[in-house]
């Protein structure tokens, strides 16, 4: 029996590959474009002239800049300085050779590539070599690998977070059934059991097993065997004393012995659907509390979120901090806490109480 793969998952494939395409393709164009802009710095050098210029001076300085922010920052330099004839001139040049190891002490002779007629255009010719044996497009290649792989990454987060979320409202099939529901995104399983509500994860290389099982028909048993979980929950269901969930969340929980478990499901449907099953295997009559929090309530976290990580990049204050910072608030800060403004919790909780059903509230 073939898998029944959710919109999500294939549209997980799809970002994949959209990804990998845009990886080669950015590492292709990059490293061309760095190479043509090398090639061209260089191509008077093919018909320079040479001369032999005599160091005169070797330093180290350090140098002390101010930021965007306007905090001191220091860095290091080392200066070749050096003077050479040409056509009659005498030119003198220092350049930062921080980057080179092939650096030469104080009254050694240096060549220096130079352009006819126009001796102020010159190179050390150890410079050039050194550029020329690293010419390849390979070592442009590997060269712009961080970058790329930084924006592929980037770019992967994104697409993951826009085209990847399963619909809410929609019941995949093959992911549920009247007393079952497998989350394939969190590797999660949430069944009603011989009376108890049982929840145990998925290993993550067992994924794939454990949804085919699920999807033939297997019992509860077989899949928790295939699933090799790190944690399993058996919470029986006479002795839940709290069921609780948000309105546009995929999360129930479920208070058993005043402590809260958490179940996760695919989508908001999906755990509607477990929501009302859940509710009717528990035997005790339930009272029923409906909670409207306001925008601000709802937003609070992202808020809170949203302050500590402009803070932390404020105070570490470097240019990979600040990609970072910007990878989470794009990816998830932003959105939820617009999506929490928009339409903020309503959560709605059924408690068992020790009374008489025909004096409880049940809504279930």
């Amino acid at each position: 029996m073939s898998i029944i793969k959710s919109p999500g998952q294939k549209r997980k494939t799809l970002v994949q590959i959209i990804t990998a395409v845009f990886f080669v393709l950015a590492v292709l164009l990059i490293s061309s474009l760095t190479r043509f802009v090398s090639h061209e710095s260089l191509k008077w050098t093919s018909n320079a002239d040479t001369a032999t210029a005599t160091v005169l001076s070797i330093t180290e300085e350090t140098e002390e800049y101010r930021n965007l922010k306007g905090r001191k920052r220091y860095r290091d330099h080392v200066w070749l300085a050096y003077e050479f004839q040409a056509e009659g001139k005498t030119v003198s040049d220092r350049i930062d050779v921080s980057n080179f190891f092939e650096l030469s002490g104080l009254g050694e002779e240096l060549t220096v590539l130079y352009q006819p007629g126009n001796p102020e255009e010159h190179a050390l010719e150890y410079q050039v070599k050194s550029k020329q044996r690293n010419d390849s497009l390979t070592s442009y290649a590997i060269s712009t690998l961080p970058f790329s792989g930084g924006a592929a990454y980037f770019m992967y987060l994104l697409l993951g977070f826009v085209l990847v979320r399963e619909s809410k409202k929609k019941l995949p099939e093959g992911f549920y059934t009247e007393s079952s529901w497998l989350d394939v995104d969190d590797k999660y399983v949430v069944a009603i059991d011989q009376g108890n509500l049982v929840c145990f994860d998925i290993n993550k290389k067992c994924l794939r097993d454990v949804q085919g099982a699920f999807q033939s028909g297997r019992s509860i048993n077989d899949l928790v065997h295939l699933s090799k979980h790190s944690k399993i929950t058996l919470l029986p269901l006479g002795e839940i004393t709290q069921i609780s969930t948000d309105h546009n969340s995929d999360v129930i929980y479920a208070t058993h012995d005043d402590e809260l478990h958490s179940l996760e499901f695919l989508n908001v449907k999906v755990k509607t659907h477990a929501l009302k099953r859940i509710l009717a295997a528990v035997p005790q009559a339930k009272i029923y509390v409906k909670r409207e929090r306001t925008r601000l309530e709802a937003a609070r976290f992202s808020l809170i979120s949203l302050l500590i990580l402009c803070a932390g990049a404020w105070f570490i204050d470097h240019y990979v901090m600040y990609i970072i910072v910007a990878m989470i608030l794009f990816v998830w800060t932003l959105p939820t806490l617009f999506s929490r403004l928009w339409d903020p919790h309503v959560t709605r909780s059924w408690s068992v109480e020790a009374v008489p059903e025909s004096t409880a509230t049940s809504s279930s």
